[in-house]
């Protein structure tokens, strides 16, 4: 019985990582040089595009100073084989929504207090609201690179803005931004290197 619950275990986990993976193709030679692209949509906030665009230039420059089976580098218009990082939303909370979570919060959460102090213990509730900083993006390899059926991955970074400078908030979501692409270049370097 173990066995079986542990093959169903290991089936489950791994159909969940096969559909949040990017797969470079098998009929795909081996990779010597990947592009790199990324475009922002107007939702994103322009906070977030110096600091995204510093993010990929250190990605780029650590990834090819160390050991991969391939070099990256920001790709030029004609290249067809490249990874591209769509930003769809970008929504940064203002000094005014981060006051009103202040509020909010304050208000939600000191309502119990209050109810169970004006009753005689009849039931109690709160409420509250914790604004957040958030990121979302999409990935996808181009069409030479990947089976024609694959998707685009979504990754979504937050942050709270309870607490937290301006320059935290945002040095938050690169950090995580820089993660995630990391993660899938060593992903695709591993695939990579496995051809060979």
């Amino acid at each position: 019985m173990n066995k079986i619950k542990f093959i169903c275990s290991l089936t489950f986990i791994l159909f969940i990582y096969s559909c949040d993976t990017l797969k470079i193709s098998g009929s795909k030679s081996n990779i010597s040089d990947l592009a790199v692209k990324w475009n922002y949509s107007k939702k994103v906030n322009p906070i977030y595009i110096p600091e995204i665009d510093s993010v990929f230039n250190e990605i780029i420059n650590q990834f090819n100073n160390e050991n991969h089976s391939f070099k990256i580098h920001k790709r030029k218009a004609n290249e067809s084989d490249y990874l591209s990082f769509n930003f769809n939303k970008g929504k940064f909370k203002t000094n005014a929504g981060v006051t009103l979570g202040y509020f909010v919060c304050g208000i939600g959460l000191a309502t119990p207090i209050l109810v169970l102090s004006a009753s005689n213990g009849s039931s109690v509730f709160f409420f509250y609201y914790f604004p957040y900083d958030k990121l979302e993006m999409s990935m996808r390899l181009s069409p030479s690179l990947s089976d024609k059926k694959d998707k685009a991955i979504m990754s979504t970074m937050e942050s709270g803005v309870l607490f937290s400078s301006k320059t935290r908030r945002i040095s938050r979501i690169t950090s995580k931004t820089y993660s995630t692409i990391y993660n899938v270049l060593l992903d695709l370097d591993e695939q990579n290197a496995s051809k060979k």
